[in-house]
């Protein structure tokens, strides 16, 4: 019957902890604007400056237009593909 009595008290204590963490977080403005957060992750950024982002956007222009042009599907890559794959078929049998 004591260890009931003792959880009971743990309990107690640990609702008041509970309690005088939301107080404390109200009284230190923890909840008053919960939704600007949530937006700022969707908004650009410069990363290095008012003056380098067109730099940064030419670089990744740049990469992006690489990797087009390495996705792109190209008869000289089926080719190598083909004979990849009868290659392996022959050795398979």
């Amino acid at each position: 019957m004591g260890i009931v009595y003792a959880l009971v008290m743990l309990s107690v204590v640990l609702v008041g902890f509970a309690i005088w963490a939301f107080f404390w977080a109200v009284q230190n403005n923890q909840f008053d604007d919960l939704d600007t957060p949530a937006f700022a992750i969707l908004e650009e950024d410069d990363p290095l400056g008012p003056g380098s982002s067109s730099v940064v956007r030419k670089q990744n222009e740049s990469v992006t237009d690489e990797m087009v042009d390495a996705t792109r599907d190209t008869p000289q890559k089926r080719e190598r593909c083909q004979g990849n794959n009868s290659n392996a078929q022959a050795t398979e049998v």
